[in-house]
C-alpha cells in the first residue's frame, strides 16, 4: 500500500467514534507503526501521519481572536455562527479565544481552512 493512503487510514483509526481523534489512539497508531514497520518505511508513513493529523485536528477546535476580552454572551453567539456557517463541523468542536492586540479592533475566526475577519485592518485595506 502507498504511504499516502496508509497514513490516511491511520488517521481514520485515530479518531473515536465520536469522530474527534484521541490522544490514546494517537499513541496506538504510533506503536503499530513503530512495531510493523521497517526504519525507512516506517519515518515516511509517521511523516505523512503527521500532515495528515495536523489538517485533522484544525477541523476539530475554532480559534477567535480578538482585539480585546470577549464576554460570555458575545462568545457564545459566536459559537452559534461557527456551528451555522460550518455544518460539517464535529458536535464536539473545540472553541478557543485569544486576545490578539495586533487585529486593531475586530475580530478573526479560524476553523479547519476557513479565517472570517472583521477588522479595522480588513477595512483599511480594502479601502487602498
Amino acid at each position: 500500500m502507498k504511504i499516502k493512503a496508509e497514513a490516511k487510514i491511520l488517521v481514520e483509526e485515530s479518531a473515536g467514534s465520536d469522530g474527534m481523534i484521541s490522544r490514546e489512539r494517537v499513541a496506538a497508531v504510533c506503536d503499530y507503526v513503530d512495531q510493523k514497520e521497517s526504519p525507512r518505511r516506517k519515518t515516511a508513513l509517521l511523516r505523512a501521519y503527521a500532515k495528515l493529523l495536523a489538517l485533522e485536528l484544525k477541523k476539530q477546535e475554532a480559534l477567535v481572536e480578538c482585539s480585546g476580552e470577549i464576554g460570555g454572551a458575545t462568545f457564545e453567539s459566536i459559537k452559534e455562527f461557527i456551528k451555522k456557517a460550518a455544518p460539517e463541523a464535529p458536535a464536539k468542536l473545540k472553541f478557543a479565544k485569544k486576545v490578539n492586540g495586533k487585529l486593531l479592533g475586530g475580530i478573526r475566526i479560524r476553523y479547519g481552512d476557513n479565517i472570517w475577519e472583521r477588522t479595522v485592518r480588513t477595512t483599511l485595506d480594502a479601502l487602498r
